[in-house]
């Protein structure tokens, strides 16, 4: 596929119009290599026309809902045709969720049908049936995105049909159709969505792992020669020690979902030869909202600059009561975050297009997540240049008041995970009586490392601010993450009960 017809897919097309037809015009060229099954695009539009068929039959069709729960691999691709192809919403849900939790999730959406088994794809027979009560999502919905952030409560958030075509055109336009993409994502999860679809809507190669395992997906990428890596920043750091040396310099390496942390991509860079490249995105942009345009150079640390289309705001973290937040597209400071120097820090505040409507439940209607200006407030933290490029620092919630002093714990975390005998960590603010709040680091120890508190709080004093330095450590054989690897801070506060709840970004 050449670069013409990449953009008329992109541009000049309906999404579900454009994606089909870039699926059939791939061909017998491979679209899908899993474990199991090698896929050409013409088998996979061939195999998405016969789940169609067995959907239909089981009950789905236009506006309907159909809850996706499969394993990551090349039934849950299929699916995702299949349920486009019927004109349906597609409600993605984790596929290690149990049947209870999978029955909340369809409580909210209202399904007509649930996919939770490979063998569910072979007809009607066997596709399970929830039923419909006739309630549909709105019009132009594209799929009801089951997200629970960091926070561990489950939401059904709106992703248009538009916000889902700029994201994943967007995303294409970073393909060549001889490129083979290599990830480990879960399908069901917005970054994993975007990968795949990007993928198939350039007519490239996506080489999927059904589960994430470092020394696993370290092999697919060297065994299939792979041209691009998608993988958020815990993947990539369970990597290092299973690449071979020297091995990825022509790979593009992208990274999304959670903040890199300070010295990985130097790290992976060393090790491999490749680039790292920071994004930054949301379910309910459904999609990148910061990132580097192909073609220019990606920096340390920093997530890139405003997506075409999509209006950013820095809103202060210290008072600033009244004053609405200005907009500042790439390039153009506003003068509303906190400034120092040339560089201002604040509340990520987004609008334009992309923006979810709301939060979905077929009992309550749309609840909107964006204020009455149309801003979304992410509930991140971050610093933008005078360049117009942003580093995602932290989230809201995570800040530590600590006797008026604001400690975001991915600074600490950086300094801590540059101690040798640090492998992962993860700074919470635990409640004090007289300051508030004093931060907390939970620490995996390194293989073969003692575990030193007193060593650690050393290093921190060499680097830190007293403020900033933790009070205490505690170890750990691991951390709480999401599904897709996001550090869940959230559950490290849980073990703290007499600690104070977070709350929203200070104003």
């Amino acid at each position: 596929m050449d670069e013409y017809h990449v953009a008329v897919f992109c541009d000049e097309l309906p999404f579900r119009t454009a994606l089909f037809a870039a699926v059939r015009a791939g061909g017998e060229r491979s679209a899908l290599v899993t474990s199991e099954r090698v896929l050409s695009y013409r088998a996979l539009d061939r195999e998405s026309d016969r789940v169609r068929d067995a959907l239909l039959r089981a009950g789905a069709g236009p506006g309907t809902v159909v809850s996706l729960a499969l394993p990551n691999g090349w039934a849950w691709a299929v699916a995702l045709l299949a349920v486009l192809k019927c004109g349906a919403v597609l409600a993605p849900a984790n596929s290690l969720l149990t049947a209870a939790e999978t029955t909340a999730l369809a409580s909210v959406t209202g399904p007509a049908v649930v996919l939770r088994h490979t063998g569910d794809l072979d007809g009607p027979a066997r596709a399970r049936r929830h039923g419909d009560d006739g309630v549909r999502p709105p019009a132009g919905t594209y799929a009801l995105a089951h997200t629970s952030g960091t926070t561990g409560t489950p939401r059904a958030v709106v992703q248009t049909e538009r916000a889902v075509h700029g994201a994943v055109a967007y995303w294409a336009r970073q393909r060549r159709a001889d490129d083979v993409v290599a990830t480990a994502l879960p399908l069901a999860h917005t970054y994993g969505h975007l990968v795949a679809a990007s993928t198939f809507l350039a007519g490239a190669t996506l080489v999927l792992a059904g589960r994430f395992r470092p020394a696993g997906l370290a092999r697919l990428i060297v065994r299939h020669r792979a041209t691009a890596v998608e993988a958020v920043p815990t993947m990539y750091a369970r990597m290092l020690a299973h690449v071979p040396s020297g091995a990825l310099g022509h790979v593009r390496c992208l990274s999304s979902g959670q903040a890199l942390p300070e010295g990985l991509s130097r790290a992976w860079y060393e090790r491999t030869g490749a680039p790292l490249t920071e994004s930054w995105g949301m379910t309910e942009l459904a999609g990148p909202g910061l990132a580097f345009d192909p073609g220019r150079a990606g920096r340390d640390g920093w997530a890139g600059y405003p997506v075409r289309g999509h209006e950013f705001a820095l809103r202060p973290l210290a008072s600033a009561a009244g004053r609405p937040p200005g907009a500042a597209g790439a390039g153009q400071a506003d003068g509303t975050g906190e400034t120092e120097g040339s560089r201002e820090t604040g509340e990520i505040l987004v609008r334009g297009p992309g923006i979810s409507p709301g939060c979905y439940d077929r009992s309550a209607g749309v609840v909107p997540l964006a204020d009455a200006d149309g801003w979304l407030h992410t509930g991140d933290v971050a610093e933008r240049d005078a360049e117009g490029c942003f580093r995602v620092l932290d989230r809201c919630k995570d800040l530590i008041n600590s006797g008026g002093h604001n400690i975001f714990p991915t600074e600490v975390e950086n300094v801590l995970a540059r101690h040798p005998a640090v492998l992962s960590t993860a700074v919470v603010g635990v409640a004090h009586h007289d300051l508030g709040e004093v931060p907390r680091a939970y620490v995996v120890p390194a293989p073969g490392r003692p575990a030193d508190a007193g060593a650690l709080l050393r290093h921190c004093r060499a680097h830190l601010a007293d403020y900033k330095v933790p009070r205490s450590v505690v170890f750990r054989d691991d951390l709480p993450v999401t599904g897709s690897g996001k550090l869940r801070r959230n559950r490290l506060r849980d073990t703290e009960p007499s600690g104070p709840p977070p709350g929203p970004c200070p104003s």
